[in-house]
C-alpha cells in the first residue's frame, strides 16, 4: 500500500544521513516544508519545471518567483483523471492542480531554508519542448547541456529523451 510522506513515521530512518527522492508530482514547496518538519536534510526532486508549464509547483518555480498554474492540456488529461482517481483511492494527497499566485514569499522561504540548491545540467538540449516552444533560457533557464554531440551509441536514447529533461534538482537543507 503507498502512503504519502506525511503519514509514515520516519523516527526510525537517520534522517541527516537518508535522500528523500521525490518523483511524485506533487507541490515541491510543501515537500520541502515537510521533509524539514520530519528532519530530513537531503532531498531530490525529478520534476522541477519551469516558470512555463507542469503539473506541480516546483522550486525552480518558486525561485522564479512564477507561482503555478496547471499547464492547460494538464487538468483533462486522461493520464491526470487516471492518477487523481489512484491517488484518491490510496488516501493520497492531491496537490497537483492548485493554483499558486506568482509570489516572492515562498523563494524567501527557500533561500532561509535551504543550504542547497542545485539543477543537475540536461544531458542534451533541445532546440523545442515537449509542449513544442522553444527552449530558451528565458523560459527555461538551464544550465549548459553535459553533451551536445551523440559520439556512443547508447548516447542516441538520452537524445530522444531530452525534450522530456525537468529541471532534476538536488537540495540539502540547513
Amino acid at each position: 500500500m503507498q502512503r504519502d510522506l506525511s503519514t509514515i513515521v520516519w523516527s526510525h530512518v537517520p534522517k541527516s544521513e537518508t535522500v528523500a527522492f521525490f518523483d511524485d508530482h506533487q507541490n515541491a514547496y510543501e515537500r520541502v516544508k515537510t521533509a524539514k518538519w520530519f528532519g530530513f536534510k537531503h532531498l531530490i526532486f525529478e520534476d522541477n519545471y519551469s516558470r512555463v508549464h507542469g503539473d506541480c509547483y516546483s522550486l525552480k518555480q518558486a525561485f522564479m518567483d512564477s507561482g503555478f498554474a496547471p499547464t492547460p492540456t494538464h487538468p483533462g488529461s486522461l493520464a491526470t483523471r487516471i492518477k487523481q482517481r489512484a491517488r484518491a483511492a490510496l488516501g493520497v494527497a492531491d496537490h497537483t492542480s492548485q493554483e499558486i499566485p506568482p509570489n516572492d514569499v515562498d523563494a524567501k522561504y527557500l533561500r532561509q531554508n535551504l543550504d542547497v540548491y542545485y539543477e543537475f545540467p540536461p544531458i542534451f538540449r533541445v532546440e523545442r519542448t515537449r509542449w513544442g516552444d522553444r527552449s530558451d533560457n528565458d523560459n527555461y533557464p538551464t544550465a549548459e547541456p553535459l553533451l551536445t554531440l551523440v559520439e556512443e551509441e547508447f548516447q542516441q536514447r538520452f537524445r530522444e529523451e531530452a525534450a522530456y529533461y525537468n529541471w532534476m534538482c538536488y537540495v540539502r537543507l540547513k
